[in-house]
C-alpha cells in the first residue's frame, strides 16, 4: 500500500504542545547550576531566628519571589560570618556585594539581591526600633550588560 503524506493544517503547525516529560521544557541535567547554598556556612542562630521572622513575613508573596528573598538574605548572612545582619554597615554590605560582582556574577542578578537586602533591611528597620538606618539605602547595583543591536553586530 502507498504511504499517504498528509499535511499539517495551518493553524495546527502554531499550537505544537509541549508535554512535561520532553526534552524541550526541561533543561539538560550538565547545564543545571550546583547547589551553591551546601557550601555556604550556616548563620549565628542570632541571625537565623532573624531571618525565620524574615521567612514568615515573606509568607503573602509568590513562592518565587519569596525563595529568591530568602536566598539573598540568606547569602548575605553568610557573607556577615559571626556579626549580627542587624549591626552591618554599608561598607559590610558594599565587600559582599563587590567580590560576587568580581566572581562574575552578572548585573541584573546583583540588582535583584540588592533588592532582596533592602527588603530585608526593610522588614528588620519595622521590627528593631533601635536601628536607624538601611545600609542598602542608595546602593546601585552595577550596570547590566546589554547586546548590541542586531543592525551592528
Amino acid at each position: 500500500a502507498p504511504i499517504r503524506i498528509v499535511s499539517t493544517p495551518a493553524w495546527a503547525r502554531c499550537a505544537r504542545r509541549v508535554s512535561p516529560n520532553s526534552r524541550v521544557s526541561r533543561p539538560h541535567a550538565s547545564s543545571r547550576r550546583p547547589d551553591a547554598t551546601a557550601s555556604r556556612p550556616a548563620p549565628s542562630p542570632a541571625n537565623a531566628a532573624l531571618l525565620d521572622d524574615f521567612a514568615r513575613h515573606l509568607g503573602a508573596r509568590p513562592r518565587l519571589t519569596r525563595e529568591a528573598d530568602l536566598r539573598d538574605a540568606t547569602r548575605l548572612a553568610a557573607c556577615a560570618g559571626d556579626a549580627a545582619l542587624t549591626s552591618l554597615t554599608r561598607r559590610d554590605v558594599v565587600r559582599p556585594l563587590g567580590s560576587l560582582h568580581a566572581s562574575g556574577l552578572g548585573g541584573s542578578r546583583l540588582a535583584r539581591m540588592l533588592c532582596s537586602w533592602r527588603a530585608f533591611y526593610a522588614f528588620a528597620l519595622e521590627r528593631d526600633a533601635t536601628l536607624h538606618d538601611n545600609p542598602c539605602a542608595g546602593l546601585k547595583p552595577p550596570k547590566a550588560a546589554r547586546r548590541l543591536p542586531a543592525a551592528l553586530t
